[in-house]
């Protein structure tokens, strides 16, 4: 299982580069140590590996680790020469498996995202939802709170943090669909020193409830840093436990009465 899950995100990231007119080189998964709670899963390129060069386009070689628990797991692949971070996380809903696929970039042609110039450098946060159900039963909705130290409370609380066309919308969902993608990309107009932390949660509201209810599946942070000399570092993705989506509960039921939150004992 390790092997396949690294081997389809080394797939994506190369389909995804040759799309986008580059000449990406292929990657070869070629070793795999089991330990207590994980397996590292190293890789190299394929021309790395026919003949021992390394090329400057791409890492010689490379490792990610996938980490196992009763509670769930995530896959991180080490990318840091590509300023990138993907981390996979699967979640169940109603007995179905599905995971969020979540890209963390640094920003390097703001155009291309539809940001100012000044972002770049900045973060660019995709997470992409992939579910087998379909219709109804493949709605999700995303929660996402920052906590940032130019906030009303320099940084000592979260926030919440809507898509800003919709800020006064009385729903707690940022995006909302089906399988929907969560994208962000967070900036300043000065770096001026700076820590931005950002909780985003996939969630669900089950459609036959008399209340309208919303249930954590999976969580995830990430953010930057601004130093004294005004350089950006990304915050690395880190899966989030379910004490961490508790700690917010009372916080986002006084942002929104008209909906209720359930605590992580009533995942689904």
């Amino acid at each position: 299982m390790a092997v396949r899950i690294v081997e389809d995100e080394l797939e994506r990231d190369y389909q995804r580069e040759l799309r986008t007119g580059l000449d990406p080189l292929r990657v070869a998964v070629t070793r795999v140590r089991q330990q207590e709670l994980a397996w590292i899963v190293s890789w190299a390129s394929e021309e790395y590996l026919r003949r021992g060069i390394r090329d400057s386009r791409w890492p010689g070689m490379g490792c990610t680790w996938l980490t196992a628990s009763t509670a769930s797991w995530a896959l991180a692949a080490d990318v840091s020469e590509r300023q990138s971070d993907v981390v996979i996380i699967p979640f169940l809903r109603d007995g179905t498996q599905g995971a969020v696929t979540v890209t963390l970039e640094c920003v390097d042609d703001p155009a291309v995202i539809g940001k100012h110039p000044s972002a770049d450098g900045f973060p660019c946060c995709t997470a992409e939802v992939d579910f087998p159900g379909k219709g109804y039963r493949a709605l999700f909705g995303w929660v996402q709170l920052v906590r940032s130290t130019d906030n009303s409370s320099a940084g000592a609380a979260f926030d919440m943090d809507p898509f800003y066309l919709f800020a006064d919308a009385p729903s707690p969902y940022a995006f909302f669909g089906v399988n929907p993608t969560l994208f962000d990309a967070p900036s300043r107009a000065k770096r001026c020193p700076l820590t931005w932390t950002a909780h985003s949660y996939l969630a669900w509201t089950p459609m036959d409830d008399t209340e309208r209810r919303v249930l954590p599946l999976v969580g995830f942070s990430w953010g930057f840093n601004i130093d004294s000399a005004s350089r950006i570092t990304l915050q690395q993705v880190q899966p989030l436990a379910a004490a961490d989506w508790d700690a917010h509960v009372p916080y986002l039921g006084t942002s929104h009465p008209g909906w209720e939150f359930a605590k992580s004992k009533a995942r689904q």
